[in-house]
């Protein structure tokens, strides 16, 4: 035994000894790298270069950089990939850099270099290529410009002097600059300077010292002045500037002038109202406007405009609509605001006035409390207060509708129980409502409401049941002095039962609840009494009495049949009825 255990170690060792000697060889042969594509130098800016190339296998990214070949610098990206892109940043302006690049692949136990390389960075320069040009756009302000080979900001400095006292700065970075100067004197000599800013180059451009000369200080009236009439007593006066200005207006009975309107705000378009003048007159004007941006004024020379007359017109002659046989409406338009009066009466004297103070051209005068179909005599009058003046029409007339009401519908009659009666009808004019009946055409009784209205109800209580008797119905307007009767017409008393008319009908609410509706032809009240036997020992009770009625019953025992009855007492008639026995199941939905 002790013998093949050695064996079976022997054999053991000289296999493992044979691997080492295999591994050993695997290792001792390395894969190769290469640089396949690059590398390519990409100048992001002035003091920034991007480096790039191309390995055929994966290997981090070094760059060895200087400004000799000792290439004291390097920049390290320990991610291995195929595909490599190094930036090198903080440079030197206008310097010329060795580098070499290198990848080494931990993988494959491997590295490769590239040859020493070189490359120059740009110049920290700025250069003004196009400008400035000077822009006069009104006499306070220029617009100037220039175009710049790299991007800058935007400084304008000027001033009266070569000191340049003012300056103007735009910080956003551009090629094309633009800077506008406002609030400049006019005809006066500037002196200018522009420059420009790189903060990537950190460098600077500026122009040499120049002048320019702005547009002299001058407002033109371009539109003459336009006189628009708005009335007798006020006129509009319109003109537009070349520049905005202020808007005066001078004017008087003579060319002294005199009196002045002024408004301040500077504008190019110009509006001044004249008011308060007198009609029919001449008047001088001038109309000024003052620019205080240009320490400049313009006038137009003197002119005149006389006022229209002072008089006001009835447009439209009156026109007058019966509101009712005691009320008309009397309309008319002026051509001048006035207030609206109307004189008015039984005879060519008239008498009565109606004034409204409030003076307007469209008038609306309301006569009221007038007497039905009656001939009035009227006349319109509008005075003018601004004007001092009025205008009346001619003495005119109207009659007035005849005092008349109608029932528009023919009386109803409701029967409410046997011994109580309700009859309705209509007016076309609010009257009062009367009912006189009895049990003889002779009548002999009356129920009244002296509350004029134009829908009428009168109940009639205390009849005898299975009873004709005869009616009349009558409307009297106090305002009319009118009134309107119907025909004697006949109604008979229902009898003293108390009938289900309809019903009773159970709706199944739900599988614990139902709703059971019946109609009674008297007023009554509503009882049902139920239960799950002929016993119906349980009850529920509505006292209110109607002609419709609806209970529900609530808390039933879901898939059940129950026995139900449903009763009405009238408590008018000291009568009731009651429906047979009859049943309903719930639903059986609960179990579902």
């Amino acid at each position: 035994m002790r013998v093949k255990i050695l064996k079976y170690l022997k054999g053991f060792l000289i296999i493992a000894t044979q691997l080492v000697i295999f591994l050993s060889c695997v290792k001792d042969e390395k894969l190769s790298a290469a640089i396949i594509a690059g590398p390519s130098v990409n100048f992001l800016t002035p003091t920034k270069v991007q480096i790039t190339w191309e390995t055929d296998i994966p290997g981090n990214s070094t760059v060895e950089y200087g400004l000799d070949t000792s290439l004291d610098s390097i920049y390290v990206d320990n991610e291995e990939r195929q595909s490599h892109n190094v930036i090198l940043s903080g440079l030197s302006f206008n310097k010329t850099y060795y580098y070499r690049i290198s990848s080494i692949s931990s993988s494959f136990d491997t590295e490769v270099s590239g040859e020493i390389n070189s490359f120059t960075t740009g110049g920290n320069i700025i250069n003004i290529v196009t400008g400035p040009i000077v822009e006069l756009i009104t006499p306070s302000e220029v617009l100037i410009s220039w175009d710049t080979d790299t991007l800058g900001n935007s400084i304008v400095e000027y001033g009266m002097n070569t000191n340049l006292d003012s300056s103007y700065i735009d910080d956003e970075e551009g090629k094309f600059h633009s800077v506008t100067i406002t609030n400049l004197y006019p005809d006066l000599k500037y002196f200018y300077r522009i420059t420009s800013v790189s903060s990537a180059l950190n460098a600077q451009v500026s122009s040499a010292i120049d002048t320019f000369t702005t547009l002299e200080g001058v407002i033109s009236i371009i539109s003459p002045p336009v006189v628009e009439h708005t009335s007798p007593v006020e006129v509009q006066i319109t003109w537009d500037t070349d520049v905005t200005g202020s808007s005066i207006v001078n004017y008087g009975l003579t060319t002294d002038l005199g009196s002045q309107v002024l408004d301040s705000e500077e504008q190019l378009s110009h509006s001044i109202t004249l008011m308060d003048l007198a009609p029919d007159t001449p008047y001088y004007y001038r109309v000024t406007s003052i620019s205080s941006g240009l320490n400049a004024q313009a006038s137009s020379a003197i002119d005149t405009f006389t006022t229209i007359e002072g008089v006001i017109s009835i447009l439209s002659p009156p026109v007058v609509e019966n509101i009712s046989p005691v009320e008309v409406q009397i309309t008319w338009d002026t051509d001048i605001t006035g207030n609206s009066i109307v004189d008015y009466g039984l005879t060519t004297d008239l008498g009565s006035q109606i004034l409204d103070s409030e003076e307007q051209l469209s008038h609306s005068i309301n006569l009221t409390d007038l007497t039905p179909g009656t001939l009035y005599y009227y006349e319109v009058t509008s005075v003018s207060s601004a004007l001092n003046a009025q205008v009346s029409s001619a003495i005119d007339t109207f009659t007035t509708d005849a005092g008349v009401i109608s029932i528009i519908s023919p009386p109803v009659v409701e029967h409410t129980s046997p011994v109580e009666v309700q009859i309705i009808w209509d007016t076309d004019i609010t009257g009062n409502s009367i009912v006189d009946y009895g049990l003889t055409t002779d009548l002999g009784s009356q129920v009244m409401d002296s509350e004029e209205q134009l829908l009428h109800s009168i109940n009639l209580t205390d009849l005898t049941p299975s009873t004709t008797y005869y009616y009349q119905v009558t409307s009297i307007s106090s305002a009319l002095n009118a009134y309107a009767s119907s025909v004697i017409d006949s109604f008979t008393t229902s009898t003293g039962e108390l009938n289900i008319v309809m019903g009773p009908e159970v709706e199944i609410v739900s599988s614990t609840e139902v709703l059971i509706t019946w109609d009674t032809d008297i007023i009554s009240n509503s009882i049902i009494d139920y239960s799950t036997t002929t016993n119906l020992d349980s009850q529920v009770i509505d006292l209110t009495e109607q002609l419709s009625h609806s209970m529900t019953l609530t808390n039933l025992t879901d898939s059940t049949t129950y026995y139900y009855q449903v009763t009405s007492v009238s408590s008018a008639l000291n009568v009731q009825v009651s429906s047979e026995i009859d049943t309903f199941a719930t639903s059986g939905l609960m179990g579902r």
